[in-house]
Order: structure tokens, then sequence, then C-alpha cells
């Protein structure tokens, strides 16, 4: 192969690939099981690439209160699914479904909200 075109080839390979690289997997969570928790926000870290929610919890299937980690979207796409920066603070309750994470620890991936004053952030649906 000639040098120009297998420059052009390497750097389109590069160029295409970059973004792919940049994000990471959802293989941490189980995506085919949900837990819907209730309770207080210990705080939220709404920051790129992800938001972070710490939530002191109970599942509604049973169990001891934990503290969870939960895994949200940009807040671009947290927005676009009707959660607002500012819409739930520490101390606020509520209601969170996630993902569970696959290695059973207390933590999870967003899936949908319901906030303080009955607002409701919903994912939708991954395919």
């Amino acid at each position: 192969m000639k040098p120009i075109p297998l420059l052009i080839s390497a750097a389109l390979c590069l160029t295409v690939s970059a973004p792919a690289s940049a994000h990471h997997s959802y293989a941490a969570f189980d995506r085919t099981k949900t837990i819907t928790l209730k309770g207080a926000i210990e705080s939220i870290e709404w920051t790129n690439p992800h938001i972070y929610i710490v939530l002191v919890a109970r599942p509604a299937q049973g169990g001891a209160p934990a503290r969870w980690t939960i895994e949200g979207n940009p807040p671009a796409a947290m927005e676009r699914q009707g959660w607002k920066k500012g819409a739930a603070k520490p101390g606020d309750v509520i209601t969170l479904v996630i993902n569970p994470l696959r290695n059973g620890q207390v933590g999870g991936h967003y899936v949908s909200a319901l906030l303080p004053g009955g607002l409701k952030a919903m994912q939708p649906e991954v395919r």
C-alpha cells in the first residue's frame, strides 16, 4: 500500500475510535434487573462525564438501609430526562430506580427518579 493512503486510513481509524474509547461500558451493571430505592440524598456530584448520587436508602424489595452510590448519565442527558440541577439537594427524600451492580455491592446505574414535588425524571429506553 502506498504511504499516503496508509496514513489517511490510520488517521481515519484513530479519529473514529477515539470517541468510543472515551466512554466506558455498562458491564458493571445488571441491566436485566431493577431495584427501587427510597431514601435521603447524602450528596450529588453534578459533574461531567457522569453525575453521582449518594443515597442512604432501604431497597423496596427489603433489606437493611445502606449508603448507595448511583452513577447517573452526563448532566445534559439528565436534564433532557427531566432532572434539572438543583431539583433535588442533600437531605431531600427521593425514589430512584436503578440497575444494580453485578457484584452485589450497594450501588448501580440510574434508570428513573421521583424527585421532591412529584417531578418524574425518566431515562429513555436503551435498545
